[in-house]
């Protein structure tokens, strides 16, 4: 990502010739390729600690219910 970052600024440094421009806008979107990439791996890293959380708490709460007790699960995540 910081090679791209380089590259963008050293072109748009200089007089820009067709070539320069094509360049530019290939770099560009280059960056917002890796840029919307990162996110999505850092989303789904965030996606993976809840996950693993919500699963520990649950098993220590199954864990620890009296023999009268029962957990009920509801998912309303659903996007309708």
């Amino acid at each position: 990502r910081d090679a791209i970052v380089d590259l963008q600024k050293e072109v748009n440094g200089r007089k820009k010739s067709a070539a320069d421009r094509r360049l530019l806008e290939e770099i560009t979107d280059q960056l917002a390729r890796v840029q919307e990439a990162e996110e999505r791996i850092i989303d789904y890293k965030k996606h993976q600690l809840r996950s693993a959380f919500s699963y520990k708490v649950r098993e220590n709460t199954v864990e620890n219910l009296k023999p009268e007790e029962v957990l009920m699960t509801m998912d309303f995540g659903q996007k309708l």
